[in-house]
């Protein structure tokens, strides 16, 4: 009986181990699956995945740009600026390939960028808006970091470009997204303030996200929204989105709204080369971008 009983937990923990590893395979859509459309920019170094289409019991238009970071070929630039910029704008007089917006307002941030603090988040912690810096993506010019942390683990962090945002949306593989505003069934979000953590992540809003992945691939995300064509996410519905068609390691959200925008070299979509479709200019086309201050461009290395 005893060697019954311990052939019957071997089998089981090699059922979970296959379990386990089964839940953290990396996924990526193709093309000829359902809304979406496939690019390679560069064969499978930068690979651009769009999706139109309905998600959610809505109208959805998603682009995601992958980096795969053992490519020699290519770096980051966190760019930092006094006076915030279009992300055309900035990603044209830097050169670079791909672009999204950075993180939020600095007085809720952490921002590092070439080795130097611009912000050290200078909220008090009883603020309205003091829960958007609970996590970070790190790079050190090869390694790209998610996860969780503070103003004291930033400022320890040795990294020269750190940009803290939230809410983490997974972490190592944990859905962690899908219940950051927590247990909302006795509460009516829409009559919270705008900044509630609550309401700002428990409605629909234009998102921008960065993941990476177990093949240490950097997805670069935006989510429009606002619109009949694109109605956008909350942030259970972006976790849930990432991992049925990616499956990432790790994911944050980034400052969204009408910031989200995303920018890709000589793609023809519009005359600035946004391929989204912000929405601070409260129009349905690619001109919209706002003014921010952070920014994360790829460049190709010279």
């Amino acid at each position: 009986m005893k060697r019954i009983a311990m052939l019957m937990l071997l089998v089981l923990a090699f059922a979970n181990v296959e379990l386990q590893a089964a839940s953290r395979k990396e996924r990526e859509p193709k093309n000829g699956d359902k809304g979406w459309t496939v690019r390679q920019l560069d064969g499978d170094k930068l690979v651009w995945y769009s999706f139109r289409g309905e998600k959610f019991g809505a109208q959805q238009f998603v682009n995601v740009l992958s980096l795969d970071l053992n490519c020699k070929d290519y770096e980051l630039d966190f760019a930092v600026l006094n006076r915030g910029d279009s992300l055309s704008s900035v990603a044209t007089k830097r050169d670079a390939v791909v672009a999204i917006n950075g993180t939020y307002e600095w007085d809720a941030s952490f921002v590092k960028a070439g080795g130097k603090v611009f912000s050290e988040i200078t909220l008090p912690s009883d603020h309205l808006r003091y829960w958007k810096h609970e996590g970070a993506v790190a790079y050190d010019g090869k390694k790209v970091k998610i996860g969780y942390g503070n103003k004291a683990s930033y400022l320890k962090n040795p990294m020269p470009d750190i940009f803290s945002s939230s809410p983490m949306l997974i972490d190592n593989y944990k859905p962690v997204g899908a219940k950051f505003i927590g247990d909302i069934s006795n509460i009516d979000i829409r009559k919270l303030p705008s900044e509630d953590y609550r309401r700002h992540q428990g409605v629909r809003h234009p998102r921008t996200v960065v993941a990476t992945t177990r093949s240490n691939r950097l997805l670069l995300i935006t989510i429009d929204g606002r619109s009949k064509n694109s109605a956008g996410m909350s942030a259970k519905e972006t976790t849930e989105f990432l991992i049925e068609y990616f499956n990432p390691r790790h994911a944050l959200n980034m400052d969204g709204g009408g910031s989200t925008t995303m920018y890709i070299k000589g793609s023809g979509e519009s005359l600035t080369d946004v391929i989204n479709y912000p929405t601070d200019n409260k129009r349905y086309d690619h001109y919209g971008q706002r003014r921010v201050s952070t920014h994360i461009l790829v460049k190709r290395k010279k």
